[in-house]
């Protein structure tokens, strides 16, 4: 039996799509591996919406921030204390001075090529977050979501194209083609018209969401009766992204 321990500090719904990922990993595993044992590592902010159980789960809840002098020193004392014998880092961020052998999810680069807010005007930032990524390398194996993903770090960072193994994102039950009764009654609930295009996503540029607003600009002229529903909030990085979404 091994211990693994899974760094889930995003588990939280209000973490987006790292959360969804986090807390999907941990379902599924718990469903077809009965023989090991692992840890859930969250923070007290996710203690709430963490009400998994299983005889071969544990759970650490911690204080340790993300992207942080404490992520790079006290998450490491952590796991040496642990001693487990594989790590799941379920983001990039991880404590380079970890010398235990561990698995490390890379979702993206987007910090890299479309950096916003401190990732942008901060050098310090821009430097911690390019000698993270590239200690990723260390790991018994790079997990990508996309072959997108994995020719980014092998272009950008050098990675060696044997470690990164691509795994797609599944979807989680709530995703499925709901019944006519389920979708009038959605259309009710929001008051959405017949027709209408819909955005799902965070309000940032490189979600394509300015294109978006400019490209149904055009279209209205030929189709006025087609509606646009964007869903999801301003950005506090990208207020320019919620100006001109106002403007449409």
């Amino acid at each position: 039996m091994a211990k693994i321990g899974l760094d889930l500090r995003f588990w939280r719904s209000a973490t987006a799509g790292l959360g969804r990922y986090s807390r999907n990993l941990l379902i599924e595993l718990l469903k077809i591996d009965q023989e090991n044992h692992y840890t859930a590592i969250i923070t007290t902010a996710d203690e709430a919406e963490f009400t998994l159980k299983a005889a071969n789960l544990d759970l650490i809840v911690t204080n340790i921030p993300h992207y942080s002098l404490a992520e790079q020193w006290q998450l490491k004392t952590l796991l040496n204390r642990a001693n487990f014998d594989l790590v799941h880092f379920a983001n990039f961020n991880h404590p380079i001075g970890y010398r235990g052998r561990f698995v490390v999810t890379i979702h993206d680069l987007i910090m890299n090529i479309y950096p916003s807010g401190a990732s942008q005007s901060s050098w310090v930032r821009r430097w911690a977050y390019r000698q993270t990524i590239r200690d990723c390398q260390r790991a018994q194996t790079i997990i990508a979501p996309s072959l997108s993903t994995k020719n980014d770090l092998i272009s950008q960072f050098r990675f060696p194209p044997g470690k990164i193994s691509v795994i797609a994102e599944g979807s989680e039950a709530a995703f499925r083609r709901h019944t006519e009764t389920e979708q009038a009654a959605v259309r009710k609930k929001f008051g959405l018209p017949e027709q209408f295009l819909l955005f799902v996503s965070r309000w940032e540029r490189y979600k394509g969401l300015p294109v978006l607003l400019a490209a149904y600009e055009q279209l209205l002229p030929r189709y006025p009766d087609l509606a646009l529903v964007v869903t999801g909030t301003p950005s506090k990085q990208n207020p320019e992204v919620a100006a001109c979404s106002v403007s449409v």
